[in-house]
């Protein structure tokens, strides 16, 4: 079988994180099922994709897991090049469902690359897809649509889906600023300023040798809004971008990019780059989870954070982005903030745990089940800089 993208969850509560694997994209005619791994617990692995419901063909390219619902089951949000985006509710009993109509989500988009996020931190998980435009658009016909302002075809817009709180999803890209023409192929959500919302970052290009096409980087301003400030922000860039990962990698308190550039075809000169985040003088507090009764990994564990009336929701997630995983240390913006106040831990297991009163500018790390938490690195000092400072 042929598989691009892939991603980790412990869909059935068992403590052992199971792989979905995005197959079929080179399959000419109807593509292929989802693969779904089911760690069996002795350094072994079982396909049940097909028994499990993920028995939908299509050329499959991303994946991601979340509880959409808040059920306390990780869902599957998987994308498809010619099929759109599709979403399969977790029923609990090893089956999957197909809600992809009912939730609100099916469009005929090319979809390339999903991710989870809660973009107004409302404690429910919102999705992001971005597209890729088919069919035989040149890099001048895109440059001419950008400079005259022409309205972007439907099929061909990117996608932020709302979570309503009731299983469905409204489409707000538009009306929140997320407009134009990108030829996405991977995207991340993280916030780069510390302010406690989460930016979103797409990585554009094109086989075409001759294709550049800038790199945008929605700001969120934590009303609803979102401003391409790449510039800026210094992530210029006008090559190939497929993957992306975000990392705090020089213990700053501040999420950095990791690019890998390049790529299709043999003769692309393009190198992989690490863009180091610079700060912009918020505070943050990371948080390193190990499971105990959950996966050690604590993937799908949500995060809470209350600090004086700043509320922050965080997911530990096992793959998002094309082929690429984020760091699965959980990173929370907390503004100007001094401290958390309280800092609740639900666990897939079950268990809920809170912590009061926790110092920002840190990373700690709470084991599932132990009453208390230790200190890994204390940050280095804030960059004393304006908001409108580069990022990177």
């Amino acid at each position: 079988m042929n598989a691009f993208g892939s991603s980790w969850a412990d869909y059935d509560h068992d403590g052992r994180v199971d792989l979905a694997v995005a197959t079929g994209i080179i399959d000419p005619e109807g593509g292929d099922r989802i693969r779904l791994y089911h760690n069996e617990g002795n350094g072994k692995f079982r396909e049940v994709g097909e028994q499990a419901g993920l028995a939908q063909k299509a050329r499959w390219i991303s994946m991601a897991w979340g509880d959409y619902d808040g059920d306390g089951r990780q869902d599957l949000l998987a994308t498809s090049y010619d099929a759109g985006p599709f979403l399969f509710r977790n029923l609990g009993n090893g089956r999957f469902e197909d809600v992809s109509v009912p939730a609100g989500i099916r469009t005929q988009a090319a979809a390339y690359t999903p991710v989870f996020l809660d973009y107004d931190n409302d404690g429910n998980l919102d999705l992001f897809v971005c597209t890729y435009p088919g069919g035989d658009l040149t890099v001048n016909a895109m440059i001419e649509a950008k400079m005259s302002g022409a309205a972007i075809p439907r099929a061909q817009r990117q996608l932020l889906f709302r979570n309503n709180g009731d299983g469905t999803f409204r489409n707000v890209t538009e009306e929140v600023g997320i407009t134009g023409w990108y030829g996405g192929m991977s995207t991340q959500a993280g916030d780069f300023d510390n302010d406690g919302f989460d930016e979103i970052t797409i990585g554009t290009g094109n086989p075409e040798l001759d294709w550049t096409e800038p790199k945008p980087l929605f700001h969120n301003d934590g009303k609803g809004r979102f401003t391409d400030i790449a510039e800026s922000a210094g992530f210029v860039h006008f090559g190939m971008l497929h993957g992306t990962a975000l990392a705090d990698y020089d213990d700053s308190g501040n999420l950095s990019l990791f690019g890998s550039f390049g790529g299709f075809y043999w003769g692309t000169r393009e190198t992989s780059r690490l863009y180091r985040n610079s700060g912009s003088g918020n505070n943050s507090l990371e948080v390193r989870l190990v499971g105990t009764r959950s996966n050690r990994d604590a993937i799908g564990t949500k995060v809470s954070a209350l600090a004086d009336k700043r509320k922050v929701f965080k997911w530990v997630n096992g793959g998002n982005g094309f082929g690429s995983n984020n760091s699965r240390i959980v990173h929370l913006g907390l503004g100007r903030e001094q401290q958390v106040d309280r800092l609740q831990i639900d666990w897939p297991s079950g268990l809920r745990q809170s912590f009061q009163n926790i110092p920002v500018r840190q990373r700690i790390e709470i084991t599932e089940g132990k009453n208390s938490f230790r200190s890994l690195v204390k940050f280095r000092s804030a960059t004393q800089a304006t908001l409108s400072a580069s990022y990177f």
